[in-house]
């Protein structure tokens, strides 16, 4: 007959740790005979354990982990034990070996990793005070085991990471009692309020240190720990302050001010906090006052203050009456008080993020595969909700019936996923929207209103952004935002360009989009950011941005663009026309093909019937097929805009992308004609259009052959566009190479392609990049350097795949590439083949290289 398995207890259980004092250092001197040891040490104490019918929960080098149903029965296996391990014969180098016991009876739960609750802490915490041969047991488990076994009181006693005081007993084996044994190892005892077993803490050791330095190292006295509602404020004083009991006398106390409504109530709450509110008859400073004059440095930590700043007068009364008190708060605001020290908890970073979500998982049932699918959708939970505690822990509880790509997809639709109705958490951190809810609740009108419009960007923007779109009712935006900043509900980005964006964490952005929808006025406000956004995507459309810092800042707010257009057309505004048009046309400049014409789709569908509007959105389609490879509908396309408007700007543009069709299909005599055209056209339309224009016209007869005529005319449209920085002046340095290998320069022309590859990569250019490293493959086969030539070769053929581009008729140097292949053989194809491997971001790093390795300037 087969015995059943043993089953691990649970519920209220006796819980039984052991292990040997001093293993590491017998191990070291015992050497190869100590697994021996070990191994003895083991087959008695488990053999204990067996015989009285309790379980191993787990054994870790020379610790035992045991539970068992009856105190009693946990008892006699400790008796056991120690009896076994004492009569045993061990070496001489080991003498007595000496085993410590520590014996609790709590509450504990069992989850697949094993038990958990504080109870298992706390009876590792009992065992780690005993000495070998010595069994500690709590006031539970001696009550429980009654007269089976006798036991000194050694008095209350406090625990490593428990503030309360406990009382402990020393079980009396074979005549062995407390005088057999030095003093317990436990901790000095602090008069405290704090609850037992503080929080664990996962990336906040730093933050940690960064309290308890500013509190002794530097002598604060007053301290916030500032940041947004869920950031793990309270979790984190709470560990500061359990981690500083021994370094106040007068102890270390706990306000908990989340339910005080009224700031007259605050000194009040503290008082009972602090023990000193029972029996007094004076007003309640008075009595903190009398009742901590004696007890030395104390600590008070005043939890939730944010909604209680209107008493900041009274806690700074209560730092000048008692001299030897530091105060700790949590807010989601400073209490700007002249003498505070501000400390902001940020964000988890992203290795704490995952351990946080995994560890509460774990809690639930739940755990993730560790494969890295799964790690990478659990990274993008961890952005999307930007690393708050509070929304990870909302996140990780879904683990139990959600996948984590099923938890990335649900939360990009809707951030009410974040729920957690069950007993024990605070209201208002029951959701993220509770949360965020609760945080505006504690605001003026001016900063929930521009919170709320916040929801029609995409992303962080400069202020003045923010003043175009969310300020033109006078909201004085700059004033809300510091109050937005102060609960650290926007953020502040600083990129490394001197300058400063603000916006909404992904998930608050979400929420705010959702009360913008959801407001009276919503539609004002989507309306204003979606005619920003065309008016900075407008003024930038190819070759007519004035400034290069207008085309710049028209690109870098694509995100913004797209969101508004999203809005436009599903609320069927107009400004749907001109905004899908204008941006279409970006798109496609920064060789976006497939995002232009995704654009295009529904204006050419169903055109506007505003022939400048139309007109655009043809033109953008025309430079899109362009780039595609297209011709011949691209040349459609540019007719097509001929025939619509009669606007002498976007007539201009259209006949450029004609003569570019043109000079792709080896057709120059048309190709100069119609750029002859299209520069008379651009010539009284402003100094930025008309030069680029007309270095289209040099393009064109560059092609043609005509290099005099094609120099100068290079040099005229650098002269018209440089006083008014000209967007088109970016491609300059392309110019400049293609200019030297049809003269015959091409060494020369190495340095120019390397300079504008880079400028493309960071104007974010993949078009471009594509244009240049063509351009670059036919100037190194001119030059001769075949291998390099081949090489460049690749990583232009795998960069226009990405952009849907097939190839370029830059005309110098395709049949010299052609040669350089037919000379190396097949050794050309590897050599091309090595460029095609190089990953999309070393591509420009490694043409450059190449590029300079064998260029002259």
């Amino acid at each position: 007959m087969v015995e059943e398995a043993l089953q691990p207890p649970v519920g209220t259980i006796a819980l039984l740790f052991t292990d040997i004092e001093g293993s590491t250092r017998l191990a070291r001197a015992l050497g190869s005979a100590w697994p021996g040891v070990l191994d003895d040490h083991h087959a008695l104490v488990g053999g204990a354990i067996a015989a009285e019918g309790g379980y191993v929960d787990r054994t870790e080098g020379d610790a035992f982990v045991a539970t068992f149903t009856e105190a009693a029965a946990g008892a006699r296996a400790a008796v056991r034990a120690q009896r076994a391990v004492r009569a045993h014969g061990w070496p001489p180098e080991v003498g007595q070996l000496g085993v410590r016991m520590g014996l609790h009876v709590g509450y504990v739960e069992r989850h697949s990793t094993g038990y958990v609750g504080l109870e298992v802490h706390r009876a590792a915490r009992v065992a780690a005070a005993a000495h070998g041969g010595q069994l500690l047991v709590t006031a539970t488990a001696r009550d429980l085991i009654g007269d089976a076994l006798t036991f000194e009181p050694l008095g209350a006693h406090r625990l490593k990471d428990f503030p309360a005081a406990d009382p402990l007993f020393c079980a009396v084996i074979d005549g062995r009692g407390a005088a057999a044994f030095p003093p317990i190892r436990t901790e000095a005892v602090r008069p405290n309020n704090l609850p037992a077993g503080g929080p664990r803490l996962v990336g906040r050791e730093a933050d940690l240190a960064r309290v308890r330095g500013a509190l002794l190292d530097d002598g604060e006295r007053l301290v916030t720990i500032i940041g947004r509602g869920g950031a793990g404020k309270t979790s984190l004083a709470l560990a500061a302050a359990s981690a500083l009991l021994d370094d106040y006398a007068g102890g270390v106390w706990l306000a908990r001010l989340a339910s005080v409504v009224s700031a007259d109530q605050m000194l009040p709450a503290v008082a009972t906090a602090v023990g000193a509110g029972r029996d007094a008859v004076g007003p309640p400073l008075e009595a903190i006052v009398d009742g901590m004059r004696e007890r030395g440095a104390a600590l008070v930590v005043l939890d939730n203050m944010e909604h209680l700043l209107a008493a900041v007068s009274h806690v700074a009364a209560l730092l000048d009456a008692v001299p030897d008190l530091c105060v700790l708060v949590t807010s989601q605001a400073p209490l700007h008080l002249a003498t505070e020290c501000c400390l902001p908890l940020d964000a988890l970073d992203d290795e704490a993020a995952l351990t946080l979500i995994e560890r509460v998982a774990r809690r639930q049932g739940a755990t993730t595969s560790g494969a890295s699918a799964d790690r990478a959708a659990l990274l993008d939970v961890v952005r999307l909700l930007d690393g708050l505690p509070l929304a990870l822990e909302l996140a990780a509880v879904r683990l139990s019936i959600l996948t984590p790509a099923q938890l990335r997809d649900r939360l990009r639709d809707s951030p009410d996923l974040l729920k957690d109705t069950r007993p024990g958490r605070l209201e208002r951190h029951r959701s993220l929207r509770a949360t965020v809810e609760w945080t505006l609740e504690l605001l003026d009108e001016a900063p929930r209103a521009l919170f709320t419009r916040l929801g029609a960007f995409a992303g962080p923007v400069e202020l003045e952004e923010l003043e175009a779109v969310a300020g033109a009712d006078a909201l004085n935006v700059l004033e809300a935002l510091a109050g937005l900043l102060d609960v650290a509900l926007v953020h502040r980005v600083e990129s490394g360009d001197d300058r400063m964006r603000f916006g909404l964490p992904e998930a608050l952005r979400r929420i705010a989009s959702g009360m913008l929808d959801a407001a009276p006025d919503g539609r004002t406000w989507r309306k204003a950011h979606a005619e920003r956004q065309c008016a900075i995507a407008w003024a930038a459309r190819a070759l007519s941005a004035s400034a290069g810092a207008d085309y710049r800042a028209a690109v870098a707010a694509d995100a913004e663009a797209a969101a508004a257009l999203r809005w436009a057309r599903g609320a069927a505004d107009p400004v749907a026309g001109p905004l899908g048009a204008a941006r279409a046309a970006l798109l496609a400049d920064n060789g976006r093909t497939a995002d232009a014409l995704a654009v295009l789709e529904p204006l050419l569908a169903t055109p506007s019937g505003d022939p400048v509007v139309d007109g655009q959105a043809r033109f953008a389609y025309a430079h899109a097929l362009c780039n595609a490879g297209r011709l011949r509908e691209a040349a459609a396309a540019a007719d097509q805009v001929l025939t619509i408007t009669s606007n002498p700007a976007i007539r201009a543009r259209a006949l450029v992308a004609r003569a570019w069709v043109h000079s792709q299909m080896n057709e120059h005599e048309a190709a100069v004609r119609v750029s002859e055209h299209a520069t008379a056209l651009a010539r009284g339309l402003g100094p930025a259009l008309h030069s680029g224009v007309l270095m289209m016209e040099a393009q064109a007869r560059l092609f043609a052959g005509d290099l005099d005529r094609a120099t100068q005319q290079f040099a005229e449209a650098e002269r018209l566009g440089e006083p008014v920085d000209a967007a088109w002046l970016r491609g300059r340095e392309t110019s400049r190479a293609d200019l030297a290998v049809a003269s015959g320069r091409p060494e020369e022309a190495l340095e120019h392609y390397a300079l504008s590859l880079e400028a493309a990569l960071v104007s974010g250019n993949s078009f471009q990049i594509f244009t240049d490293l063509t351009g670059l493959a036919y100037a190194l086969a001119c030059a001769g350097h075949d291998v390099a030539a081949l090489e460049v070769a690749g990583l232009a053929s795998a960069q226009g795949a990405e952009v849907g581009a097939s190839s370029l008729n830059i005309m110098a140097g395709a049949e010299e590439l052609a040669a350089a292949e037919q000379r190396l053989g097949p050794a050309g194809a590897e050599h091309r083949a090595r460029g095609i491997a190089v990953p999309p971001g070393k591509r420009v790093a490694r043409a450059c290289a190449l590029a300079r390795a064998h260029g002259d300037l």
